[in-house]
């Protein structure tokens, strides 16, 4: 799950392109709000 989201974040900086970012942003949310209900379900 990790690896993926910063995947999909570096690549979106790297192509830096309209298209790319628009279809992975609402991903990256997804992803973002994911890991981070995770990362706090492991703290608790």
């Amino acid at each position: 799950m990790n690896d993926r989201f910063f995947i999909y974040v570096m690549t979106d900086k790297r192509n830096g392109t309209i298209g790319v970012t628009s279809n992975l942003a609402p991903r990256t949310r997804e992803h973002c709000e994911g890991t981070l209900k995770a990362s706090l379900r492991g703290m608790v």
